[in-house]
């Protein structure tokens, strides 16, 4: 039997000193003196235990300097934007039962408040994360709120990646659904990001995580999507659409890793014919959904307007025409990432003098927040097929002026630029020349 009348000989510092031997739950984390006593001061070995501890404290009122008046939310408030406390709060939130209603309220105040999740670092990302947290941990909360909440973490979340997939496959996966669908549709802002949280469920929903999943199997269920559903289902579609496209990109062009599917771009090449009747819908939403699918497919070179050349009237019209500023910006980026095709097909109409004003005037507007001048990108390019309003040469000196700014990744204008011929080549070899120049000079300095 165990040596209970032992232990309680011990003194308290003895008796822990046994426990952090026995159990390995507490450890020495260092000393205190109190009325000029030395005294030892345990603490747990596991995180979890702390973590757990601290947050039953705060719900209980069990922590210094407690008031009367204290809350949930003003003892948690000073460390919402604390990475230390990131486990804190959404154990306290939980263990707070329906007295969370006010922290919950203000984090979503506080997701309202940031900028769209493009523009987010991980710290201003931090009080959509713990709103994720509270919500997956399955917090006590109002069914308004609950739906309020998941809305503005599917319009404030980028990364991580699976967060929205995570939300999908927990407890409230079917409010989610509905929720980013209505939002999807209601909206005229936060596109991308809404459009991102539709596409993740998607993608989830047909069970692909990838360019590596996409199977026949997974092409003919997205095909449906956009060929035979309604409006949101072929939203849906595109979306999925482009996220495959952008991983694609992103994993095997830009960062050079082998894919194993050698037939992936065959298969994005399919869905992107798909997605050509979309581009002519009425609804400007699918609009968004097929312009940024195209773009992405572009960028990935798996789909050419060679296929369909009218494409690229439609995306100018799109651009021209939309009173939605992230439709137009997803129109821009498409008719910039799209392969250059030869312009004596005439694959543009003849232009009218309001769309000449129109990309004149696109072209000198200043490049966007990220300082890419992806309007003077899209502007150069319906240039070219025209003609007009600048002549070779023109268009050859405002190619180099923007690649003379360092804003552009050369994607859009070094085919440009070998598309004018031997001025335009000659020019490229020049802006190569000088940027290895600046490249060496930089070495030598370092």
């Amino acid at each position: 039997m165990p040596d209970v009348l032992g232990y309680a000989r011990l003194s308290v510092s003895e008796f822990i000193k046994r426990v952090e031997f026995r159990s390995s739950l507490l450890i020495l984390g260092g000393h205190e003196i109190e009325q000029g006593t030395l005294y030892p001061m345990y603490e747990f070995r596991h995180l979890t235990f702390q973590e757990y501890l601290a947050a039953k404290a705060v719900v209980e009122g069990y922590y210094p300097d407690r008031k009367d008046d204290d809350t949930l939310l003003t003892v948690l408030k000073p460390h919402l934007a604390d990475e230390h406390w990131k486990e804190v709060i959404p154990i306290a939130a939980v263990l707070a039962g329906r007295n969370v209603q006010p922290l919950i309220r203000h984090l979503i105040d506080r997701c309202k408040k940031l900028p769209p999740s493009f523009d987010h670092d991980y710290s201003e990302a931090f009080p959509t994360i713990l709103l994720s947290q509270c919500i997956l941990d399955e917090i006590q909360v109002a069914p308004d709120l609950l739906e309020e909440g998941l809305e503005w973490i599917a319009r404030r979340t980028e990364s991580p990646p699976e967060l929205i997939r995570l939300l999908y496959r927990g407890r409230y996966g079917k409010i989610l659904l509905k929720v980013v669908k209505d939002a999807y549709i209601r909206s005229n802002t936060d596109l991308n990001d809404l459009g991102n949280a539709l596409a993740d469920i998607t993608l989830e929903q047909i069970n692909c995580t990838g360019p590596r999943d996409l199977t026949p199997h997974i092409v003919e269920k997205l095909t449906i999507f956009i060929k035979d559903g309604n409006t949101i289902q072929k939203a849906a579609g595109a979306l999925a659409v482009r996220e495959i496209a952008l991983y694609y990109t992103w994993h095997f062009k830009y960062f050079g890793k082998k894919l194993e599917i050698a037939d992936v771009q065959k298969r994005l090449e399919a869905l992107g014919d798909k997605l050509v009747p979309v581009l002519y819908s009425d609804e400007p939403h699918l609009h968004f959904a097929a312009c940024h699918a195209f773009f992405w497919l572009g960028e990935a070179g798996a789909w050419s307007p060679e296929r369909k050349p009218d494409v690229l009237s439609r995306l100018l019209k799109i651009w021209s025409e939309s009173q939605s500023p992230d439709i137009q910006d997803a129109a821009s980026w498409a008719i910039s990432s799209l392969p250059i095709i030869d312009r004596e097909s005439k694959p543009l109409q003849e232009p009218d003098p309001d769309l000449i004003d129109f990309i004149k005037k696109q072209f000198s507007l200043e490049d966007d927040e990220h300082g890419i001048p992806v309007n003077k990108k899209a502007s150069l390019i319906m240039g070219f097929y025209w003609k007009m309003p600048w002549a070779d040469e023109e268009l050859v000196q405002l190619a180099a002026s923007i690649y003379d700014k360092g804003l552009d990744d050369h994607s859009t204008l070094d085919p440009l630029l070998k598309a004018l011929g031997e001025p335009g080549m000659a020019q490229l070899e020049a802006l190569k020349q000088k940027q290895n120049k600046r490249a060496m000079v930089a070495i030598d300095d370092v």
